[in-house]
């Protein structure tokens, strides 16, 4: 997971030369330790399941300050613990006055699943934060349990889930056209590669209240979760929905994803609203690290979580960032050019 906010809560890009405002990064699973800078091999490594960071500077010289915790003794453990047992994996955020929110997935360990991915999502909660003199207080948050996690009791691999990509079009948030609206967009899978995109939205002034949130339909947006429509298909379980500003698509959307989230290529879809609709799938970028990060070792490397950096991206430009993975853990050992972002920047949809 890689999710960012603008801490004072805009949802804009970055003019030339200019600071961004002081934003917040969140992740779930992490690695730190240290690593030989000619060798790549890892020589220390401590795994944690979420961690923050604070970000600030121009986009040419940004300062990164990482945030996790310490236990008495020096032991690293995640920024913030699941009280009800297993752990939090974070998803996408939004600042909302002096409130930071993010949603999560509610994770415990599976370890009768034979896909290499020996875990399972149990549930979504709503977590808060207050901003206190320009820093998130992550020592005290407030967790709601939410509705919006609905398992197949037939089958681990149908479920339905929101909170993996927001998108703010209110007035606060800096939209060209706001409607006052928050939208929340989810996933439904439908089998082991089969996931449809789902779209929500809530009022910013109601956005802790989840009664208020709305799921669309097909036509209108109601409240029931069951009768969500998919916007698209073949969705990847991380995304970016974000406006276009300028251009020959200025005023329609730009959705950046990994197909069906696993995956070398980039796709990209051009939407005419926030719930679309949809225009077809284009490729836009390959992904050629699964092939030449094994120069350093390593096997069974994957590319996945494809999406855009918003708030991170110059004017002209859109930043999208994926990820890089493996499902051989030796290989994190030996190649420390794993598991850690990478990025590229698009000047056409702008």
């Amino acid at each position: 997971g890689f999710f960012t906010a603008a801490l004072d809560g805009t949802f804009k890009k970055v003019p030339p030369g200019k600071a961004i405002p002081p934003t917040v990064a969140l992740f779930s699973d992490t690695l730190l330790g240290e690593s030989d800078p000619v060798t790549r091999r890892r020589s220390t490594l401590s795994i944690v399941n979420n961690t923050a960071a604070r970000i600030t500077g121009r986009l040419d010289n940004l300062q990164i300050r990482y945030q996790y915790r310490e236990a008495p003794g020096g032991k690293i453990t995640s920024l913030l613990l699941r009280e009800a047992g297993g752990f939090y994996w974070l998803q996408d955020c939004v600042v909302i006055g002096d409130k930071l929110y993010c949603f999560t997935h509610n994770i415990e360990t599976d370890n009768s699943k034979t896909d290499g991915f020996p875990f399972r999502i149990v549930g979504v909660d709503l977590l808060s934060f207050s901003i206190v003199d320009g820093s998130v207080d992550y020592d005290h948050p407030s967790i709601q349990q939410t509705d919006l996690y609905l398992p197949d009791p037939m089958s681990q691999e149908r479920r339905t889930y929101f909170g993996c990509c927001l998108l703010p079009n209110t007035e606060a948030s800096g939209a060209e056209h706001p409607d006052g609206y928050i939208y929340i967009y989810g996933i439904r899978h439908r089998g082991m590669c089969e996931q449809d995109l789902l779209a929500a939205r809530v009022p910013e002034k109601s956005f802790d209240n989840l009664q208020a949130i709305e799921f669309f339909d097909g036509k209108q947006f109601q409240s029931d979760i069951h009768k969500s429509a998919a916007l698209c298909v073949d969705a990847g379980t991380e995304m970016s929905l974000t406006p276009i500003r300028s251009g020959p698509y200025a005023g329609r959307y730009c959705y950046v994803y990994t197909k069906r989230n696993v995956g070398n290529k980039i796709y990209v879809r051009i939407a005419d609203s926030p719930i679309g609709p949809f225009g077809d799938e284009h490729m836009l970028y390959y992904t050629d690290e699964t092939e030449h990060l094994l120069g350093f070792g390593g096997r069974e490397i994957y590319a996945y979580n494809a999406k855009a950096q918003y708030s991170l991206s110059q004017e002209g430009e859109l930043l999208i960032s994926y990820n890089i993975n493996t499902l051989d853990f030796e290989t994190h050992i030996i190649n420390c050019e794993l598991y850690k972002p990478r990025f590229i920047k698009v000047r056409r949809l702008s």
